[in-house]
């Protein structure tokens, strides 16, 4: 049986933001990026989820509920795996479902499960 995760994640979902020049030439990440994928892995660690071995292969369906209109799936996407990458790189998923759905309420389910443990 393979072993899966699930969660929701309250509130709306933040696309990830290109990084940003700093005032001395270096490059920092914005901080509504950097918050939000804190919130992502904090509520990660509630579900019990706990990284993954280095040989596991990962599979994960994703889906934002609210009102995204001209947000990429994309970048929703790369925000909250960015949020995961404590638990496993996200060069181990192979398999990935996401999709935006239409609602008055703003919260993100995420399942994880491992596709071939080593």
């Amino acid at each position: 049986m393979k072993k899966s995760y699930f969660f929701t994640i309250q509130g709306k979902a933040v696309s990830k933001q290109r990084p940003r020049r700093g005032r001395y030439g270096n490059f920092y990440t914005p901080s509504e990026t950097q918050d939000y994928e804190t919130f992502v892995h904090t509520y990660a660690l509630k579900s019990g989820l706990k990284p993954f071995k280095k040989k596991d292969t990962i599979g994960i369906e994703i889906y934002f509920y609210g009102q995204y209109g001209r947000s990429d799936i994309d970048n929703l996407l790369k925000a909250t795996l960015d949020g995961l990458k404590f638990f496993f790189n996200d060069n181990k998923v192979i398999s990935l479902i996401a999709k935006k759905i239409l609602s008055k309420d703003y919260f993100t389910t995420v399942r994880i499960w491992v596709e071939k443990e080593s």
